[in-house]
């Protein structure tokens, strides 16, 4: 072998001796980035499954949340209606009860108003205007046509001792018993209505207990 063909065996393998080591090291290096790559996406799908998991989980107790809410409310509305109904029992039982206990009650309730119309007047000592003389009381029609005069009757003595007088008002009150009773400008009322209204918040949370054990 002269020499050129020396040189030139000599650099072809010394090419070819590079290109395979280029080779490798390409080899390697891939290796190298793609193994970096599969971590690197392992990572991500970890982060990104944790980051969902954790999306997911506020959903789901956020929507729990909501629901036990919900449900508190139900049961609220629930009980504040069967309360409602308790009461309106009571109130229509009441005005259901026989005639002599309800007439009993309405002179009762109307000595009271006439009480303490007088009480207040006598604390004010003002002088009272003509129409502050004449209590008008209300009934409903029913109450008004059935027990109107005996009520009238039942109070002249007491109010005539007043200096004052009694009528009945001529438009019959819109309400399911009991009465309503003006001086002047100022009227107490003794409605059924009026009346389980203010029993129902002085009693309402001992109803409750009763009810519901709680």
């Amino acid at each position: 072998m002269n020499s050129i063909e020396k040189i030139t065996s000599r650099i072809t393998k010394e090419a070819e001796d590079y290109a395979a080591e280029a080779i490798k090291t390409t080899k390697e290096r891939a290796q190298v980035i793609i193994s970096d790559a599969k971590m690197a996406a392992e990572k991500h799908r970890a982060e990104v499954s944790e980051k969902c998991k954790k999306e997911c989980d506020a959903i789901i107790n956020r929507a729990a949340s909501s629901a036990d809410i919900l449900e508190r409310n139900i049961l609220l509305d629930a009980k504040s209606v069967i309360i409602d109904k308790v009461f309106k029992k009571a109130e229509k039982e009441f005005s259901e009860i026989d005639c002599n206990r309800y007439f009993d009650f309405l002179i009762k309730t109307l000595n009271n108003a006439i009480v303490f119309f007088d009480v207040s007047e006598a604390e004010n000592e003002e002088e009272t205007e003509e129409d502050e003389n004449i209590y008008i009381l209300t009934l409903n029609s029913t109450d008004k046509e059935k027990y109107g005069k005996k009520l009238l009757n039942s109070v002249k003595e007491t109010v005539s001792a007043q200096g004052k007088s009694i009528e009945l008002s001529k438009t019959p009150g819109d309400f399911s018993g009991g009465l309503k009773l003006r001086l002047g400008n100022i009227e107490i009322s003794g409605t059924l209505e009026s009346l389980f209204k203010a029993a129902k918040e002085k009693t309402e949370a001992k109803v409750y207990n009763i009810l519901f054990g709680c």
